[in-house]
């Protein structure tokens, strides 16, 4: 039939700033520079993992990808990069979904990575009640990330936070 677009699957990304309207009121000019250097830095993440800018609106970007991994990858090494929006943003899931073993699983790491080992207890706790046997190896093979970056950050974030090999 004439007039249908192709389809196709693809992953998709959005990303904005929390409190971006609050943050423009409390001190405009350097909002908007924090606001260009975040946009550069998520662009340059979409660019290393083959993923598209569809748009920018004020402090969001919207993106897509071949895949829904490439999506997912974009935003985790980004977000790797940005410890404390990681830590945030796994925190809002554990709120969310407060057994979702990502999320506890990805905070263990973050902490554990720069040897925040106080800080790491709780996810660590959190992973083995709900996966008893737990174990990095198992862990990070099941992990679809083709940045071998992402997984060796990962793994050894994982290590210094103690979980079990």
């Amino acid at each position: 039939m004439a007039g249908h677009l192709p389809r196709k699957l693809a992953g998709v990304l959005y990303a904005d700033v929390a409190g971006y309207s609050r943050l423009t009121g409390e001190d405009k000019d350097t909002t908007h520079r924090r606001l260009s250097e975040y946009l550069d830095l998520v662009r340059d993440s979409i660019d290393r993992h083959q993923g598209n800018v569809i748009h920018y609106a004020g402090d969001a970007v919207l993106a897509d990808f071949s895949t829904v991994t490439s999506a997912l990858e974009c935003a985790t090494s980004y977000l790797l990069g940005q410890l404390d929006s990681a830590v945030d943003a796994f925190k809002q899931s554990i709120v969310r979904e407060s057994e979702y073993l990502c999320a506890h699983t990805n905070l263990a790491s973050i902490y554990g990575e720069p040897g925040k080992l106080e800080e790491a207890i709780e996810p660590v706790r959190k992973i083995l009640r709900l996966a008893p046997d737990f174990s990095i190896r198992v862990y990070m093979k099941d992990l679809s990330f083709s940045d071998p970056e992402v997984l060796t950050r990962m793994e050894e974030g994982l290590r210094k936070a103690d979980l079990p090999e």
